[in-house]
């Protein structure tokens, strides 16, 4: 399954303005939805224009085989294009055997909406068409949130790949490489994997847990990659809902495996200064890791202490049962917990125990989170390495962009004037 039109536009790296969905029906490629961010919309409006892009786009129709988006369904791979308005018919000819003269209809919308470079990614049931307002040499990153926030919650960049999932195989379906680390993105989009057994991303998938790979030895399974990063890079696979795993790895020889969370926890615990945390979500029954996060100097210390091993990073070995545990009680209640001191919980409230005691995590503090719905959807671990009684008032003061109802659940938790986590 694709990204969200809307995410896919909003995190193109070369500033998206529009997005559109071509849904194959009785044979043609048909315009199915469209999205165009609110500045766009606004900077449309105030240039005197008629319509947009996408608006004018929404009465074509493309057979496979035909014009680009017909091309991109028809070979199901990606395409880019540098400059709409700068295509020719011999250009298009050449590269693609036969071009439909539709295609350059477009090209007159192009022009008059300032649009320059695109991509067309394809899926199983169509084509998703993206684009922008600047030209770029080579092809934009472009990712969905979850992708967007493993990048936002690392200090140093890493390189991400999203997989997706359709028609027993895994195809990239979005990514992200830092500045200054060059590779060819249509390397990326070249490659997919049949969803077999010893494939590292089916491996993730089905056991709704993540697979590490900590830079020592070969990736598991049988995955052959273009050189993204050294070969000796660490690298993580989380399984994804919606049929889908996001790969987020370093890009320097003998890095640490990289944060990969939401940007919720990232938030969180920039805004509690913790530098250690975990994520658990629901995923076929069972409560499971969904991302972590250390900071910086949580880093280097479990380099220093731990032989660059991780409480988080073994945490992904865990899953919970609904009411199991204190992560299952969290989660079953929707009732946020603190725990001065995890190695003074009574038995059996704590699995982990003996892992908190080995990497030194003290405190804890076990927020429930929910969905728009108000239902539970979630556990946000935040801890530290110091025994502590309460949380800082003031700090929970601070103005952040972490949610609302996540701020309303630490503030329910913290006790002004009784001592610092810090």
């Amino acid at each position: 399954m694709l990204p969200p039109l809307k995410e896919l536009v909003n995190n193109l790296s070369c500033k998206g303005c529009y997005g559109i969905e071509w849904s194959l029906q009785d044979n043609v490629l048909k315009h199915k939805d469209h999205y165009n961010p609110e500045w766009r919309l606004a900077e449309v409006k105030d240039s005197g224009k008629e319509g947009l892009y996408t608006t004018h786009s929404a009465s074509y129709e493309f057979m496979p085989g035909r014009g680009l988006v017909g091309q991109a369904f028809s070979r199901q791979e990606v395409i880019f294009v540098q400059n709409l308005q700068k295509m020719t018919p011999e250009g298009i000819a050449e590269s693609f055997n036969g071009w439909d003269s539709t295609e350059f209809l477009r090209m007159g919308f192009a022009e008059e909406f300032g649009i320059h470079s695109a991509v067309f990614i394809p899926y199983p049931g169509g084509v998703i068409e993206i684009g922008s307002t600047n030209e770029v040499e080579t092809m934009p990153s472009f990712l969905s949130d979850a992708g967007a926030a493993a990048v936002y919650a690392n200090d140093v960049p890493p390189y991400v790949v999203e997989w997706a999932m359709t028609d027993g195989a895994f195809r990239p379906v979005g990514h992200y490489c830092p500045p200054g680390k060059a590779f060819a993105p249509m390397d990326i989009y070249s490659m997919k994997f049949t969803a077999t057994a010893d494939t590292v991303m089916a491996k993730a998938l089905k056991s709704g847990q993540a697979v590490i790979s900590s830079g020592k030895d070969e990736l598991p399974g049988a995955y052959k990659r273009c050189p993204l990063a050294p070969k000796s890079q660490s690298v993580i696979f989380l399984p994804l809902s919606g049929k889908g795993v996001l790969e987020v790895g370093c890009t320097s020889p003998g890095g640490r495996v990289p944060n990969a969370c939401s940007r919720t926890l990232s938030d969180t615990c920039k805004l509690l200064q913790a530098a250690i945390a975990v994520e658990w979500r629901l995923y076929d029954g069972k409560i499971k890791s969904a991302g972590h996060y250390n900071s910086p100097d949580r880093m280097s210390k479990c380099k220093e202490n731990f032989s660059d091993t991780r409480y988080t990073l073994e945490s992904y070995s865990y899953e919970f049962d609904l009411n199991e545990s204190v992560v299952g009680r969290v989660f079953a209640s929707g009732k946020s917990q603190l725990w001065p001191d995890l190695l003074t919980m009574p038995p059996g409230a704590f699995k982990r125990q003996a892992l908190a005691e080995h990497f030194d995590v003290r405190t804890a503090v076990f927020i429930a989170t929910k969905d728009e719905e108000g239902k539970p959807d979630g556990v946000l671990e935040i801890c530290t390495d110091k025994v502590c009684e309460m949380l800082e008032e003031e700090i929970l003061k601070s103005k952040g962009t972490i949610p609302p109802a996540v701020l309303a659940e630490l503030r329910e938790l913290s006790r002004p004037n009784l001592g610092s986590i810090y």
